[in-house]
């Protein structure tokens, strides 16, 4: 029974596991921080949206909520990082990756744990 399941595991997908594992504090924050916080961090509120602190995110901005928890493609942050419409076009754009993990964060859930 043992080989069986160590056979199994070896058909587990990296990005299966990655997404298990993957932490707002770890993961996502550091990508909105370099990407989003000239615009929507401590100094400026482009849009009314600040990314400062965890109540902030929670309530987002102009448009409304940023996250809908399970459904990236219901969430605006997804929504605008993916069509390419943030960052703005005089910023680099997010690469796929982090794209990836945005998407993967949402989908599990949208935990802020650990942010402050």
């Amino acid at each position: 029974m043992r080989a069986i399941c160590g056979i199994a595991l070896c058909f587990v997908s990296e990005s299966s596991l990655r997404a298990v594992e993957l932490t707002f504090a770890r993961d996502v924050r550091p990508i909105l921080a370099a990407r989003c916080d000239k615009c929507h961090g401590q100094k400026t509120r482009k849009a009314d949206l600040s990314l400062v602190d965890w109540a902030a995110f929670k309530r987002g901005g102009e448009s409304g909520p940023l996250i809908v928890a399970g459904a990236p493609d219901e969430s605006l942050l997804f929504e605008m990082i993916h069509s390419g419409s943030m960052p703005p076009e005089d910023e680099p754009s997010m690469t796929a990756e982090q794209i990836g993990v945005i998407r993967q964060w949402i989908e599990s859930g949208a935990d802020l744990a650990g942010y402050e």
